[in-house]
């Protein structure tokens, strides 16, 4: 467990990451500015502990084993963890930590209904109807 106002290195190019402050609005955010990630702006502690949040090593995904990466749709505002293998995606949330929980709850080892439909979803990419 971290201190809540260290700022955890990019988890996908170990550089350590910049805190901002916007100036006009007081809202914080953390980003890398090696690979342009970022986590949701708030208070100081909202953006570090965003940010942590996102930094944590995740599960991987159970349709094919790769890690996922976090996703920012900035004409929904909305955030999405994503598998770099076959893009299988949780759920959209409007926050980091909500799109952490979509991940860590659609991605569930021992439930058969679940791996079924992944395994489902990665044959429907496959064929391109993603």
């Amino acid at each position: 467990m971290t201190d809540a106002l260290t700022i955890n290195p990019c988890p996908h190019c170990s550089a350590a990451p910049s805190l901002r402050e916007n100036q006009e609005t007081g809202f914080f955010l953390v980003a890398c500015l090696t690979c342009k990630v970022y986590a949701a702006t708030g208070s100081r502690e909202y953006a570090i502990g965003s940010w942590n949040t996102f930094a944590e090593e995740q599960r991987c995904c159970l349709g094919c084993g790769g890690q996922p990466t976090l996703r920012n749709s900035r004409l929904r505002n909305m955030w999405v963890l994503a598998c770099s293998g076959c893009n299988w995606q949780g759920q959209l949330s409007h926050t980091v930590q909500g799109a952490v929980s979509g991940w860590h709850t659609s991605n569930r080892r021992g439930e058969s209904h679940i791996v079924e439909l992944w395994n489902l979803r990665a044959e429907q990419l496959r064929a391109g109807k993603g």
